[in-house]
């Protein structure tokens, strides 16, 4: 009916029908939500910010707590208790994969190293705060609407896959805060890729800083929150298992590797979206006591 709705759905034969909006007056054009019944279930509570609620500046900017009588609800089976945790290890599966960009050689430039400081968040924060350097390089020396379809797919590319990714990721931390405080032993499966036009062994040893970021990203998350449940020492009792698998060569790639040529080389949208590893898959592992 407009904004948020209450929905409802009757339980029949062991199962939940389609879910039908419960209309006017509980449900109004503005933003209906939080339903709620009483211990006697005739008396139905929802919060909107409808018309008639009190407020400072100008109507509708507030919640009020609204009543109305309902039907007694009858219910010849009770419906089955829900596994919460089974619902939100199906969420985290559905972010899978979720996959995250790099700026050209990043995290630090030319090492051979396989680890890294960096936490995934502040490579990504360096990434954005790049962009600009992105849209003088790739649109130029195009006509004008050339020029516009660059910078079109330059905005596609930040917009859906880099910005997309870390909201991605931190909606997925979110997640696992609750699977993980609910006692849920959790196995998040991460691979790298590199690209095969330069050095295997550099681009293979980048992959693995790559993923090294983002443990990071999951020890320090919220002050390292989930350090609590990783033992190092004793390997039985983790909670959480950040593993990775073989890095993955990407296919044949048609994207320039000349280093003189940064424009298709580095700041491609093409190119770009070769500098990226993924979670590929979460998944409990309760076999590990």
């Amino acid at each position: 009916m407009g904004g948020f709705d209450i929905f409802k759905s009757e339980f029949k034969n062991g199962e939940f029908a389609e879910p039908e909006n419960e209309g006017y007056p509980i449900n109004s054009s503005y933003n209906d939500i939080y339903y709620s019944v009483n211990a006697k279930k005739n008396r139905a509570y929802i919060s909107s910010n409808r018309i008639g609620s009190y407020f400072e500046e100008k109507q509708s900017c507030c919640n009020d707590i609204y009543c109305f009588a309902i039907e007694p609800l009858k219910i010849d089976e009770p419906p089955k208790p829900v596994d919460t945790v089974k619902v939100i290890m199906d969420q985290l599966k559905i972010f899978c994969p979720l996959t995250l960009y790099f700026h050209n050689d990043e995290p630090d430039k030319k090492t051979l190293a396989i680890t890294t400081t960096k936490n995934y968040k502040k490579t990504y924060e360096d990434y954005i705060a790049l962009k600009p350097k992105y849209f003088q390089e790739y649109p130029a020396g195009l006509d004008d609407a050339e020029k516009v379809q660059a910078e079109d797919r330059l905005t596609n590319f930040f917009e859906d896959s880099v910005d997309a990714g870390m909201q991605d990721l931190d909606k997925f931390a979110r997640l696992m805060e609750d699977v993980l405080a609910r006692g849920e032993k959790v196995k998040i499966t991460m691979k790298g890729y590199c690209s095969p036009l330069a050095s295997t062994d550099y681009n293979v040893n980048l992959a693995k800083r790559r993923i090294s970021s983002l443990r990071n990203y999951f020890m320090e998350y919220k002050d390292g929150m989930f350090k609590k449940y990783v033992n190092l020492e004793d390997s039985t009792k983790n909670y959480l298992l950040l593993t990775d698998v073989q890095i993955g060569e990407l296919p044949k790639s048609i994207v320039s590797d000349d280093v003189k040529d940064v424009k298709n080389s580095v700041y491609s949208p093409y190119a770009a979206r070769e500098r990226k590893i993924q979670i590929i898959a979460v998944s409990s592992f309760a076999d590990i006591k």
